[in-house]
């Protein structure tokens, strides 16, 4: 929409026009830092599940009990339930 306004302007060379570009030029920034935003937010949340979880990359002990049987965020009181 950007561009379609911004050629609008070059043709026309009307006031009114450039205020759209204008407008429509913060609009896309607005979106954009939204986006980038939103993404860092997503890595950050992935890197500190990774952290969270303990059976990444921890070598298994003989007769221990895993905390999350039924998936990752599983409670311990669903061991019963999964063991059926």
């Amino acid at each position: 929409m950007f561009i379609v306004t911004l050629m609008a302007a070059l043709v026309t060379g009307s006031s009114l026009v450039w205020a759209a570009v204008a407008l429509d030029g913060v609009a896309l920034a607005v979106y954009l830092g939204i986006l980038i935003h939103l993404r860092r937010l997503a890595s950050e949340r992935e890197m500190k599940l990774h952290y969270l979880d303990p059976l990444v990359e921890r070598p298994s002990r003989a007769g221990e009990q895993r905390t999350y049987m039924s998936g990752r965020f599983a409670h311990p009181s669903n061991q019963q339930a999964v063991a059926r």
